[in-house]
């Protein structure tokens, strides 16, 4: 995986964008560095706080880590402004205990391989779902599954309330017109004359 700023395209505002950054755990810490210059000046060792990035790739053991930057800062805006708020970042999604609700062994292997959400786990790439134990096919199938039946449910959820919607303002509607066909009543006095009688 690479972080270099190669964006895929870019939002209608500007905002950069880069696949499926929204998958991945990325975090801001601050490491402390040897000062090889500063230790040999002073006698002793000497360290200095640099801000470094870590990005685990679901499926992937391994994690990224590099010195951050101004890219990283603007490729990961939310996960830069929690590390200057002092905040812990996780990744956006569903938790997988939704998904393995009685299978709590399955979710620590998942975690150990940096799948945290059940979204994670179905977007996974071929190369990820080989390192995934006997199954991972199926799992990520699972996954896919999960996502489009909440979404089936979601868009229902959706037209009914639409629908809802559509009925009040079609009874509105109709009440207002029914108030503007009743014929008004006149007030006290003469019904007018008729056009050219004498008066």
């Amino acid at each position: 995986m690479s972080l270099e700023f190669n964006p895929q395209s870019y939002a209608p505002d500007g905002t950069a964008i880069f696949g499926n950054d929204a998958q991945l755990l990325v975090k801001f810490y601050k490491h402390a560095e040897l000062s090889t210059y500063a230790s040999k000046e002073q006698g002793l060792p000497v360290y200095n706080d640099v801000i470094m990035i870590e990005v685990f790739q679901p499926g992937e053991k391994e994690s990224v880590k590099q010195l951050a930057n101004d890219f990283h800062k603007m490729r990961f805006p939310k996960q830069w402004e929690n590390f200057e708020k002092g905040l812990e970042n996780e990744v956006a999604g569903t938790p997988l205990d939704h998904l393995f609700p009685s299978e709590p062994g399955q979710i620590l292997t998942l975690k150990a391989l940096n799948i945290f959400t059940i979204q994670q786990l179905a977007a996974l790439s071929d190369t990820a779902i080989q390192a995934l134990p006997m199954g991972g096919r199926q799992l990520v199938e699972r996954a896919k599954q999960y996502l489009m039946t909440a979404q089936t449910g979601a868009d229902m959820n959706r037209m009914a309330e639409m629908q809802k919607q559509i009925e009040q303002l079609q009874a509105a509607l109709q009440a207002k017109n029914e108030d503007t066909e009743t014929p008004q009543r006149r007030g006290p006095g003469r019904p007018p004359k008729p056009v050219g009688e004498p008066a």
